[in-house]
């Protein structure tokens, strides 16, 4: 699938950027770099997303020719016991961080799950721009570490987070938030989110 090639260099790229400065925090078990983790991580996402396990929701724009121009960002989730979703990873392309793009994600998840839906994920503790960008969003953050634990991560390295429909927090953010490219700027067309 062309798309995948696309998805990995946004995630990598994505991640890369601020991992690269807290690199020793991540407490990476292995002997590979980190673009290597990175990689590797991404074969697992893409692993579950193709078994179905996982969904994967795409922001694209409709204003460039090259499709790896048109993807913005993506997120994947895993739907688990009914009203309760796992949100695996939001990533935004490096470029157009901190725009609202992010915050479409999430909101269109808002769009396609009923009311009262339960949003939760794990978050590294190093990763401060992801903390901060779910707080931001409206998610707190479990004081309960068995959540890390259940799915086999560390505890220490790794925080909880949960959202309960907070539709009447992210609507508002969307407003204020969005921004969008030069080249979107001019153009009545909004970004799309496709399914895969």
């Amino acid at each position: 699938d062309p798309i995948f090639p696309v998805l990995r260099n946004l995630f990598v790229r994505s991640f890369n950027e601020y991992y690269k400065q807290i690199e020793v925090q991540l407490n990476l078990k292995s002997e590979k770099t980190l673009t290597q983790w990175l990689d590797e991580t991404f074969n697992d996402e893409r692993e579950t997303i193709l078994s179905g396990e996982y969904r994967c929701f795409i922001l694209c724009s409709n204003q460039c020719q090259d499709l790896k121009d048109n993807i913005l960002g993506f997120l994947t989730l895993k739907e688990e016991k009914k009203g309760s979703i796992y949100i695996a990873q939001v990533a935004v392309r490096l470029d157009i961080k901190r725009r609202g793009y992010g915050v479409q994600l999430l909101q269109h998840l808002r769009n396609i799950y009923p009311p009262n839906t339960y949003y939760w994920g794990l978050c590294r503790r190093a990763n401060r721009p992801a903390l901060q960008f779910y707080l931001k969003n409206g998610a707190k953050f479990m004081t309960d570490d068995d959540v890390a634990t259940k799915y086999g991560y560390d505890p220490t390295l790794y925080a909880g987070f949960e959202f309960l429909d907070t539709i009447s927090v992210i609507i508002p953010q969307l407003k204020t938030m969005v921004r969008t490219e030069s080249d979107v700027k001019n153009s009545d067309q909004q970004p799309t989110i496709i399914t895969t």
